[in-house]
């Protein structure tokens, strides 16, 4: 694929070409009563489908203080297969800032749904490295950078006391998370066109990330699904403990689950998913969650 790119300053910028689509000519309104029932039906449909086929924690969410479920990548990929539905994503744009002091990495990605009859619609999505969850992570006062001044820095109270401190991330690792915004801006294009092509924004949001409260810095608290045991942890994440991949072990207060060796971003949002049921508090740079018990 070609397209313009310039470089200043250490910036490899590139608008990539677009994809050109013969674009669909709409012709007369012409509804028949066969349609108008088909399309009243449509709205049961997706409720059937929501209720009795998709599983919350694995195709959809529910954060604290949202009005609707947010849908997720593998709920997306459900209605598309339950559909006979295909998409198309791909990078539109990328901005690749790779100064070793404040590198900066931005792409934004379009995704085109097609079905039996062709084109049906599209979807957009972008991320970049300044995104507060990339750009900053919350350590605790031990792990904090020496020449921050933690008066100065915003910090949240945690269920079992004490605080965590929300700090820069360091650019070393900002270079590590360039393949994971690629990633991000494709999967918020997909669930965008498939929220638009087939009208499943009547039940979800977007794929709303877990952010914390704007207002007071502290971290959104969750309402643990049932009681937290860490036998059910054990069972739940069995094979990436038989693999070597992470170890879950617990005191009195938590059950901790942190990565022994590298964890593939299949298998971080694999985890995540099961564990964001119980708790929002996750170190994404660490790879490192501390969950409460009731």
């Amino acid at each position: 694929m070609s397209g313009e790119e310039t470089e200043a300053s250490g910036i490899h910028s590139v608008a990539l070409a677009v994809r050109k689509t013969e674009p669909v000519r709409a012709g007369q309104l012409n509804i028949t009563e066969q349609d108008f029932e088909r399309i009243k039906d449509l709205p049961k449909i997706l409720n059937n489908f929501f209720k009795n086929i998709m599983e919350e924690g694995t195709d959809y969410g529910t954060l604290p203080g949202t009005h609707k479920p947010s849908l997720w990548k593998p709920g997306a990929e459900l209605l598309t297969k339950a559909l006979h539905l295909a998409g198309d994503t791909f990078i539109v744009s990328k901005t690749e800032f790779t100064d070793k002091a404040d590198p900066y990495f931005s792409y934004t990605a379009e995704c085109r749904v097609y079905g039996e009859s062709g084109f049906l619609g599209n979807g957009f999505g972008a991320c970049n490295t300044r995104e507060t969850r990339y750009a900053y992570r919350w350590v605790y006062e031990r792990d904090a950078p020496k020449d921050l001044d933690l008066d100065d820095l915003e910090k949240r109270e945690l269920k079992g006391g004490g605080f965590q401190y929300r700090v820069p991330t360091p650019p070393s690792e900002i270079f590590g998370l360039q393949n994971t915004a690629e990633k991000m801006a494709k999967k918020r294009a997909f669930i965008d066109a498939v929220l638009s092509v087939t009208g499943a924004s009547r039940i979800f949001t977007q794929d709303v990330e877990d952010e914390d409260h704007p207002a007071t810095g502290k971290a959104t608290p969750a309402t643990p699904a049932k009681k937290i045991d860490i036998n059910m942890f054990v069972d739940m994440l069995k094979k990436h403990i038989q693999d070597g991949t992470i170890e879950v072990t617990d005191d009195a207060t938590y059950v901790y689950v942190k990565r022994v060796k590298y964890l593939s971003d299949t298998a971080f949002n694999e985890i995540s998913r099961l564990l964001d049921q119980y708790s929002p508090l996750v170190d994404e740079q660490l790879r490192r969650w501390k969950v409460p018990k009731e």
